[in-house]
Order: structure tokens, then C-alpha cells, then sequence
């Protein structure tokens, strides 16, 4: 949605098995949000339920696109109460008030605690909250038996970027994150499989150092 194409982008997970599906991280407005929607509705895909991973506006803004439960942490939904409204306004000065048309604040009215299991497109996941990290909160969703790992912004394959987390909580979300020794893993902006997750996460790891 960005004037030059990029920037304002993020990486959306669409987790489903049949008619019914689950998004995490929806996107940046709510313009994008439909597009979403009219894609999945052509696989005669029905949204079922919005995850937020964290309170960056490029992931959670196009909430408003869907008429479905929200879910996150109650850190991240605390971090959107106070930083939406801003971020909002920010994107409408850099972008202009056609690109926001239509997207509103929709925070999360579903807890997820950490530990916790999901049952999501045909799937066990469990939630791992990991506090301080790229922000505030970062929500983890990992599949032991499949060893899949969905971590928001922790890893990221253009720009890592700093705005409300510690350097150091991201460095230990990390070192978790590499206990558990995913064999597939999905972050912002890099997918990676077997045989490829250690060095993407070492490369952000020595960023960071």
C-alpha cells in the first residue's frame, strides 16, 4: 500500500484446513484486509477468526476488514490500545487518507496466554509469549509434531526493526526460539524450510550483536 510499493508491507499467514480458516497478522489497512477476503471467498475459504502476533499497525490495522473474533496477547492488545491511534495517524500523513479509507482500531477481545493450545487448521499450536523482544509482546505459534514455527516479526528477512522491544529480549526470544530447532519457519518477509532455519536465525541473531 505504500506510495513506492513496498514499506508498509507484511507478512500475512492464512492457517486452514477446508471451509474454514484462521488469519494471523490480517495487514496494514482495511483495504488490504478485503483483498484478502475476496481471495479466500474465490477458494471458498470463510474467515473464522483474526490472530495478532504483535502491536506493529502494518499487521493488525486491517482487522477491520473482518466481522470475526480478534485474539493476542494481553501485552500486544495493551500496546495497540495505546500506540494504534498514533500509528494510524502516521500512516495517513505518509500515505494519504485514500490508502487508510475505511480502517478503524479494532483491538483483541479474545486473550491467548502463553502455553496455551490452539487447534487451528488442522493442527495443534501452542502460544509462546515471548516479552521484550522485537516489541513489547511477540506471540509465537509453534507445531511440535510438525516442528513449525510462526514468529511474527522475531525473524525477519529484509529490516530487522527496533521500535518498542529490547535488544537483548530480542537476542533471548531468539536463543529460544533456536531450542526449539524448527524445521519450518514463518517470519516477516522469509520462509524457510528444512535444513534452512539455523542460518536465518543466526544471520538476525549477529544483526542484533
Amino acid at each position: 500500500p505504500a506510495k513506492a510499493g513496498h514499506g508498509r508491507a507484511a507478512t500475512t499467514v492464512v492457517l486452514g484446513q477446508g471451509q474454514q480458516v484462521t488469519v494471523v497478522d490480517p495487514g496494514p489497512t482495511r483495504q488490504v484486509g478485503r483483498a484478502l477476503q475476496s481471495t479466500l471467498q474465490c477458494q471458498h475459504s470463510r474467515v473464522t477468526g483474526l490472530i495478532n502476533t504483535h502491536a506493529h499497525a502494518e499487521q493488525v490495522l486491517a482487522n477491520s476488514a473482518f466481522a470475526v473474533p480478534v485474539a493476542s496477547t494481553q501485552g500486544t492488545a495493551q500496546a495497540m490500545a495505546k500506540r494504534c491511534p498514533d500509528c494510524k495517524a502516521a500512516m495517513v500523513a505518509e500515505l494519504g487518507a485514500r490508502a487508510l479509507q475505511g480502517t478503524r482500531i479494532v483491538l483483541p477481545q479474545q486473550g491467548l496466554q502463553d502455553g496455551q493450545i490452539l487447534e487451528l487448521g488442522g493442527r495443534r499450536w501452542q502460544v509462546l509469549d515471548m516479552p521484550h523482544a522485537h516489541t513489547e509482546r511477540d506471540l509465537v505459534l509453534w507445531s511440535p509434531p510438525e516442528k513449525i514455527a510462526i514468529v511474527g516479526g522475531l525473524v525477519d528477512g529484509r529490516w530487522p526493526v527496533l521500535a518498542q522491544g529490547s535488544v537483548l529480549g530480542w537476542l533471548r526470544a531468539l536463543s529460544q526460539l533456536q531450542t526449539l530447532s524448527p524445521d519450518w519457519l514463518v517470519g516477516q518477509h522469509v520462509v524457510r524450510g528444512p535444513g534452512q532455519v539455523k542460518p536465518v536465525v543466526e544471520r538476525q541473531q549477529r544483526y542484533l550483536c
